[in-house]
């Protein structure tokens, strides 16, 4: 390539390209000379933090949270991380066309449920963030409707062959607490539980529970916005009933990567600076 100024011709590596490179190069070639390509058109998956839209049916309330552009740029990256991860779990689970692999080793079950042991906490974690920077909604009250009389039940309409996908779960439960409980006494062991060898490596365990988890974490990547809704819904009577700490340390223990468990932590950093400023604003 030959640049004007320049007495020499200056070379382009095609390794110095990388494959994110050419794929983003290639989203921009769908536009026309001079027309910059819009974020939300190149990352269509990546839900804006910020949004002034009105939910009709809803009032906003006072309670939300304030963030520095940084914080921002964290949350947004939390959110591509944590469906970066999610990718890598369809091949360990054999996900395809025609189904998944039913049955798994149990040191790949046991890896497999961790990771989305950590996903789930991180992408928790991104909803209530930009559910707090958007701020809470509050329905408003409606008297009761007078019931209809009893009458003939109308036709339900017929069930599609499709399965529903699994509804995420927002919240996390609590740390369990017993006080005042006596300790059960201990029963006698069944004899055929008893005379059951104990769970090896080579045991198989069933994968179709964490398949449903997955789905459950597809159905966010794929409309993030309902899900936000959902979040915003949940903050206005007690926000910090939602995560707990119980949840940040489940989601610490299932990850061996120092990169992953430093961003997590920066995530539960901006969770509990928003949960200030929301209790400040209810005073």
């Amino acid at each position: 390539m030959e640049c004007p100024g320049l007495s020499k011709t200056v070379r382009i590596c095609p390794r110095s390209v990388t494959p994110r490179m050419r794929d983003r190069r290639a989203q921009t070639r769908r536009f026309l000379p001079g027309q910059r390509p819009d974020r939300k058109q190149l990352f269509p998956s990546r839900a804006p933090v910020l949004s002034n839209t009105p939910v009709p049916g809803f009032k906003l309330s006072p309670m939300r949270a304030v963030f520095a552009p940084m914080a921002i740029s964290l949350i947004r990256f939390a959110q591509v991380a944590a469906e970066m991860l999610a990718v890598t779990l369809v091949p360990r689970l054999g996900l395809g066309r025609f189904g998944f692999t039913v049955f798994l080793p149990r040191p790949a079950h046991e890896a497999v449920a961790a990771e989305l042991t950590f996903i789930e906490a991180m992408v928790r974690r991104a909803l209530f963030l930009i559910a707090a920077a958007r701020g809470a909604l509050v329905a408003p009250s409606v008297p009761p409707k007078a019931r209809p009389a009893a009458g003939p039940a109308a036709p339900s309409a017929p069930a599609s062959g499709r399965a529903r996908a699994p509804l995420f779960r927002l919240t996390e439960p609590a740390a369990r607490v017993r006080i005042g409980r006596k300790a059960a006494p201990p029963s006698t062991p069944h004899p055929a539980a008893a005379a059951a060898p104990p769970p090896t490596e080579d045991t198989l365990l069933p994968s179709a529970r964490l398949v449903r988890r997955l789905r459950a974490l597809e159905t966010v990547f794929l409309d993030p916005e309902a899900n936000i809704l959902r979040m915003r819904r949940l903050l206005a009577p007690y926000p910090e009933k939602i995560l707990s700490r119980r949840g940040y340390d489940a989601a610490r223990a299932a990850s061996d990567n120092a990169v992953n468990f430093r961003l997590l932590g920066q995530v539960q950093g901006l969770v509990d600076g928003a949960l200030l400023q929301m209790r400040l604003d209810t005073g």
